[in-house]
């Protein structure tokens, strides 16, 4: 129990304690993927009792996500600046922040203008390039905000949990 409260290093940064707040949903961003001052307060909360190192709400890294609504977006330029003031409420605090990188699903533009779910096996290949460019480039967006790391979200049937589970079929 003791190396709990201790700090440790791993790679490149040093949190003060052993205590990581994983990603939750907080459902609580705009619709365009901002985050709002509830979230602001809530991560500064979190920060100010102490805990090792925070990961973020799962933030999608596409505009056209509509998997679950109110989730943190690193989809676009615009939104890096909200990023880093989370980061800044965060690093206040010496508490390291991850951002968790996400895709629900991927989502076509139907001739009639509406976005539809796309089975993966109904994927192409540039779009896979296109969801692989997604991650890169909101990977890059969390490094210009100050995010320490990220985390990949592979997991709860969101998009890449489909390439990897056994329960779909290809």
């Amino acid at each position: 129990m003791k190396q709990l409260f201790e700090s440790v290093t791993l790679n490149h940064v040093t949190f003060n304690n052993r205590i990581i707040r994983s990603d939750t949903w907080e459902g609580i961003a705009t619709p365009d993927g901002g985050t709002t001052d509830i979230g602001y307060d809530i991560y500064e909360e979190l920060a100010k009792g102490h805990i090792g190192g925070i990961i973020t709400g799962f933030t999608s890294v596409a505009d056209n996500d509509f998997y679950m609504g109110g989730m943190m977006r690193l989809s676009n330029d615009s939104l890096i600046s909200q990023h880093k003031k989370l980061v800044d409420i965060l690093h206040a605090t010496n508490t390291p922040a991850f951002s968790q990188l996400a895709l629900g699903a991927f989502y076509k533009k139907s001739a009639s203008g509406m976005y539809h779910e796309t089975d993966i096996n109904n994927m192409t290949k540039a779009e896979i390039h296109e969801v692989v460019d997604q991650f890169i480039t909101a990977a890059v967006r969390a490094e210009q905000a100050g995010y320490d790391d990220v985390q990949i979200h592979i997991a709860h049937f969101f998009l890449l949990s489909r390439f990897v589970s056994p329960v779909v079929k290809y």
